[in-house]
């Protein structure tokens, strides 16, 4: 009911008529979306009436639902009528803000994994006062401060969190644990997105050959169309591509990379690259060429960019001209630019 403003206008119209016209709470437009309805529920109609009515034929269902969604429409007051047959405007989209719902990023684990603590409960690691509050980017909505909470396991202190876990190895030093099954990515110290962003930046990249400038500048310039002030940068979107690539390669070796806890986003790259690349071949890349993307080798490139103007005529490794003869011969290529 709360997404067809435009239909539910063009129904009260026909319930306040001018002369000549006729009124009648089964409207054809209210009845175009009662047969959506019953599409929608495959015909299984029970659920539209009550217990005691008795089920009609097919045809005086779609009157007689039309007629409950009238009534409905007036108890939700989704009509530009007043209650004295005033028309007062045109009926405006129901705006959900009031009943936004409320979203929380939490570990996957409800238990600690440990072979040796399970199956130790998860404790909330982080006081009510001191749990932070973020922007979470789900379904390409921004929701603003969404708290992020994790789990402690107390007898081996492994901090369980919605995309990572945190632990010791057997050296006494802190690793990460990418996990692959991860709901929400963290991509910026107070940025969250779940995996339908995550997989369209990588998609973009991939499909359209996009940088991360690129991908940034589209991303915002859809945002502006909902009103929203909520802009990543490209630092996000290439932080998302590298956790996305992470976790699709690790996915299909069916392993978690595990790496240091204070590695930078390079560094993580090049870690992953050392676990994952099978000596310089990612193996979900291996069968995956194009002529396009793959070029023979060439010692020398047939375009070269270079702001030495003389370059364009000869000069060899040392500068200097070979085509030039005579008193100009041994002139380096900047003095014979400016002969």
């Amino acid at each position: 009911m709360t997404e067809n403003p435009e239909l539910l206008s063009l129904h009260a119209h026909q319930q306040h008529p001018i002369k000549g016209e006729n009124q009648t709470s089964a409207s054809g437009w209210m009845k175009s979306l009662s047969c959506a309805i019953m599409h929608q529920l495959k015909n299984d109609t029970k659920t539209l009436f009550h217990v005691g009515e008795s089920l009609p034929r097919q045809s005086q269902q779609v009157t007689i639902l039309s007629s409950k969604l009238d009534a409905f429409a007036t108890l939700l007051d989704l009509t530009p009528y007043d209650d004295e047959g005033n028309l007062t405007g045109r009926l405006l989209p129901v705006s959900y803000t009031a009943i936004q719902v409320v979203h929380t990023i939490c570990p996957n684990a409800i238990i600690c994994i440990d072979k040796k603590c399970a199956p130790q409960c998860l404790l909330q690691a982080t006081r009510p006062r001191d749990v932070p509050l973020v922007t979470l980017i789900k379904d390409n909505i921004p929701y603003e401060d969404v708290p992020v909470l994790s789990g402690n396991c107390q007898q081996c202190n492994t901090t369980y969190y919605a995309d990572h876990e945190h632990f010791k190895d057997n050296h006494g030093l802190w690793n990460k644990c990418y996990l692959n099954s991860a709901r929400f990515l963290k991509i910026g110290k107070n940025t969250w997105v779940d995996q339908n962003f995550s997989h369209s930046v990588l998609s973009g990249m991939y499909n359209f050959h996009a940088s991360a400038s690129a991908y940034t500048q589209f991303w915002n310039d859809c945002t502006s169309v909902t009103n929203s002030d909520i802009q990543v940068t490209q630092h996000l979107v290439w932080q998302a591509f590298v956790q996305e690539s992470i976790r699709t390669i690790a996915s299909g070796k069916k392993i978690n990379l595990e790496l240091r806890e204070d590695l930078t986003i390079h560094e993580v790259v090049a870690g992953a690259f050392h676990k994952l690349g099978n000596t310089g071949i990612i193996e979900t890349g291996r069968e995956n060429s194009c002529s396009q993307c793959t070029q023979p080798y060439k010692h020398t490139a047939d375009f070269i960019v270079n702001e030495d103007p003389a370059a364009v005529i000869g000069a060899d490794e040392n500068n200097t001209i070979p085509a030039l003869t005579g008193e100009y011969a041994n002139l380096s290529a900047q003095e014979a630019t400016r002969e």
